[in-house]
Order: structure tokens, then C-alpha cells, then sequence
């Protein structure tokens, strides 16, 4: 799943904030345990897990309980392996 601001085809969740790119990262699960993986698009703004940014194009875990930021407003949490979506505005979409 991309995460972005540009509403594309490519874009799966679309964020309208200014400080998330057009495609800004992707979230996938993976086949090996369903490990959650985070890689960043070269985004502008960064992708950051547990306040460390990530090196664009390369997939990092997210692990349970653990938070990954989308620019400077949009953070993610993994519960039960279930992303919830909270952005600066503290609205939350679950990811069902």
C-alpha cells in the first residue's frame, strides 16, 4: 500500500497534508511471518520508525507497538498487526 498526498492509481491511502510527498512510502506485510515493512519513496520530508529516519528505498519493520511518521504530521501505529492511521488533526482510520 503507498501512502501519499498525489490521488493517483498508485496511491492506496491518500493523505492531504502538505509535508507528506505525492507517493511518500509504502507499507507492506510480508510473506515471511507477516512482518510489517516500511520503505520510504524518497520522500522530501523523510519516513521516520521510532524517530530514526529511514534510508529511501530500503525496507524497514515496523514492529508491534511501533510507531512510523510520514513527513512531520502522520504517524502509524501497528497493533495486532493492524495499522492505525492518526494525522496532526488527531483523526484516526483504521486500516481494516
Amino acid at each position: 500500500m503507498v501512502v501519499g498526498r498525489e490521488a493517483s492509481e498508485s496511491v492506496a491511502l491518500m493523505v492531504a497534508i502538505p509535508t507528506v510527498s505525492g507517493a511518500h512510502a509504502m507499507i507492506e506485510v510480508s510473506g515471511d511471518g507477516g512482518k510489517v515493512m516500511v520503505t520510504d519513496l524518497s520522500s522530501t520530508n523523510g519516513t521516520f520508525i521510532e524517530g530514526q529516519e529511514l534510508e529511501a528505498g530500503v525496507a524497514f519493520e515496523l514492529k508491534e507497538g511501533g510507531e512510523v511518521i510520514f513527513g512531520d504530521e502522520v504517524r502509524v501505529w501497528m497493533n495486532q498487526h493492524k495499522p492505525t492511521f492518526v494525522d496532526s488533526i488527531a483523526r484516526v482510520k483504521d486500516n481494516a
